[in-house]
């Protein structure tokens, strides 16, 4: 597989977090005037309906809609400091920590809705994991920012 440069790996990150902040907010707007003209989405919300949770849905839907655009927005803004090359900072921590939160609250969104939707636990089971992980990419970055600092007041 060909390497690419760390610029245009960083580049390549930022369209694709802009393009899916995009896509989130364009669903969030569009989705309830076309949701009879998406089979999936229609069979999703028929889980809901069937259990007399129409509302549910559409909260479930406004939630997750919302936590993955903000999860969106903390990773553009990690991915500009790494770009400027500032990654190993408090503010790049605590970007991070916020992003891992975020996952872990999409995982708690779809937890609570498994008795209208059973396979939103395999969304609880993702985005636990993926939140899991950046918890430990965060606990690396933190010690490696306090290593950076102790370094930085030794020279």
């Amino acid at each position: 597989m060909p390497k690419i440069s760390k610029s245009a790996s960083t580049t390549i990150s930022l369209i694709l977090a802009h393009a899916l902040l995009s896509i989130l907010l364009f669903f969030a707007i569009v989705m309830p005037m076309v949701i009879k003209s998406a089979p999936i989405m229609m069979g999703v919300k028929a889980y809901f309906t069937e259990k007399g949770g129409d509302a549910v849905f559409w909260i479930w839907f406004y939630l997750l809609m919302v936590s993955g655009a903000a999860c969106c927005v903390a990773l553009i803004a990690i991915l500009k400091r790494v770009q400027r090359e500032l990654v190993f900072t408090d503010r790049t921590v605590s970007l991070l920590r916020w992003l891992s939160w975020g996952c872990m609250f999409i995982a708690a969104i779809c937890l609570g809705v498994v008795y209208y939707f059973h396979m939103s636990y395999i969304l609880t089971l993702a985005a636990g994991f993926l939140g899991l992980c950046l918890r430990v990419v965060k606990n690396v970055l933190e010690h490696a920012n306090e290593l950076k600092n102790e370094n930085d007041l030794t020279v």
